[in-house]
């Protein structure tokens, strides 16, 4: 049998090292990569893997796939993938079949909303009116209640809490050498993607941290962060086993190519170098927040967020207004797969195409390029960076991290 089915199956015992020991904040902040490495045991050169994915019939990935994964973790994994990549008309169907097999509505659309951050928030609101449009057509009533477990005044000092939970202690500190750019990141990370999302009532920490795997996975040319979450999937229990499931039970949304890409990071993966649980079972009870008729709604007022953690005002010193709106106007186009807005102005045209870089995600060669065209045109790397920041709530924040990284190895090289 196939040597991917064969790690799909193979019992898996955790030792007492932690996460932190595996992946430091530089990781995540530069979007490096760490691969814990198996030892050869399973191929991640891409033409073996190919063939292996080509070679497995339909019924040994259904196999793998229900001997490694339950199947509530697996319906709200599909409706991840299917959010990520947009594909909303799949979700009626995603919905029904969920619901018939014990996932409940709220777990259905916390799932999509913890996509928001990881793909992208028009991608989820899309993808959550469609959630209950699904929803009505099965005459359940819909769970309207904001879930929201953070207060403004807490939400990053309780995002953090996750975060270090999750990645180690040292992470996400902001200290006074930081760049503004850096600064921001940072505000970003920690006080939307964790703090206002992995605190959310509805799903266990646990169930969080897989669906963001999963929905990185489906962005694609992500690897970086694709790693960093599997390894933070170690850390609260999970095995490479029941994340290859979840790259198979995808692959009929996500395609070849997303698909081996998350399958050479998870081949790579050692599960004893990681082991044991360093979050709890618990899912966080809601701050009380009122006020929402959707949930689509809430995930649209909490974009304001990208605005108010920038208490600063980079992103306003580094762009004016003008060239902020078509810079959005591009990213959205981007994700709409609509026509993209251009610029006479050579300066604005430079930033629209890196924030079109940004967007894409998988063009990472044609950065350097993009960048000394910037540069040639009077940009300077912060209106680059903050180009790339204010796109974050369209663009999703794995790309943001990777665009980010690569606008500040381009401009050290030149």
């Amino acid at each position: 049998m196939m040597r991917i089915i064969e790690i799909c199956k193979e019992e898996v015992s955790f030792n007492e090292k932690q996460i932190i020991s595996i992946l430091t904040a530089a990781a995540i902040a530069a979007g490096m990569s760490a691969f814990a490495v198996s030892g050869g045991a399973y191929s991640t050169d891409t033409n073996e893997l190919t063939e292996e994915l080509n070679t497995m019939t339909d019924t040994e990935k259904e196999d793998c796939i229900n001997e490694n994964l339950d199947t509530n973790l697996r319906y709200l994994s599909n409706l991840t993938a299917v959010t990520a990549n947009a594909d909303y008309g799949l979700i009626a169907d995603l919905v029904h079949e969920a619901y018939e097999n014990g996932v409940t509505a709220v777990e259905i659309k916390e799932a999509v909303f913890q996509a928001a951050p990881y793909c992208g928030y028009t991608r989820a609101i899309n993808a959550l009116s469609a959630v209950d449009d699904a929803l009505i057509t099965l005459d359940l009533d819909i769970p309207t209640e904001s879930r929201a477990g953070v207060t403004e005044d807490n939400r990053y000092d309780e995002g953090l809490a996750v975060q270090r939970q999750l990645f180690g202690s040292q992470i996400g500190a902001i200290t006074d050498d930081m760049t503004a750019a850096a600064k921001l990141q940072t505000l970003y990370l920690s006080g939307i993607c964790f703090g206002d999302f992995y605190t959310r009532a509805g799903l266990d920490l646990n169930t969080r941290e897989f669906l963001t795997f999963c929905t990185i996975i489906s962005n694609g040319g992500c690897s970086p962060q694709v790693n960093s979450h599997a390894l933070a999937n170690l850390g609260v229990g999970h095995n490479s086993a029941m994340l290859r499931a979840a790259v198979l039970a995808n692959e009929k949304y996500n395609g070849e190519e997303k698909t081996l890409e998350a399958l050479a990071i998870v081949n790579a993966l050692d599960d004893s170098a990681v082991g044991g649980s360093t979050a709890g079972e618990a899912v966080p009870e809601a701050a009380g927040i009122n006020g929402y008729t959707t949930d689509a709604q809430e995930l649209t007022d909490m974009m304001w967020h990208y605005k108010t953690d920038d208490a600063d005002g980079y992103i306003d010193a580094s762009l004016d207004a003008d060239t902020q709106e078509i810079l959005a106007e591009a990213a959205q186009a981007v994700v709409n797969e609509s026509t993209v807005p251009t610029s006479d102005d050579e300066r604005i045209q430079t930033l629209i195409d890196i924030a079109v870089l940004a967007a894409d995600g998988t063009r990472a060669d044609e950065f350097p390029s993009a960048v000394e065209d910037a540069a040639n045109a009077s940009n300077s790397a912060d209106s680059m960076l903050a180009a790339v920041l204010l796109c974050v709530p369209y663009n999703g924040f794995p790309r943001t991290l990777n665009t980010t990284s690569a606008i500040n190895a381009a401009v050290i090289e030149n």
